[in-house]
């Protein structure tokens, strides 16, 4: 039986703090949705990051746009 860890990260703009707590509850309503699909709570490590992690930096994503 496998495990997933859900990990949640988000850009860099506005405060850290806001930011965390958003990327948590982007993590655990993932983690609803697989449990109400008939996933196992226990399989599902649930984390957000906030700004821990950041790939790209803001002023680059919107170079994309």
């Amino acid at each position: 039986m496998y495990n997933t860890n859900l990990c949640s990260t988000i850009d860099s703009e506005g405060r850290a703090d806001l930011n965390l707590e958003l990327s948590v509850r982007r993590s655990d309503y993932i983690k609803t949705l697989l449990v109400n699909q008939g996933v196992a709570s226990e399989r599902i490590i649930s984390e957000g990051q906030g700004q821990k992690f950041l790939i790209v930096p803001f002023s680059k994503i919107l170079l994309f746009k």
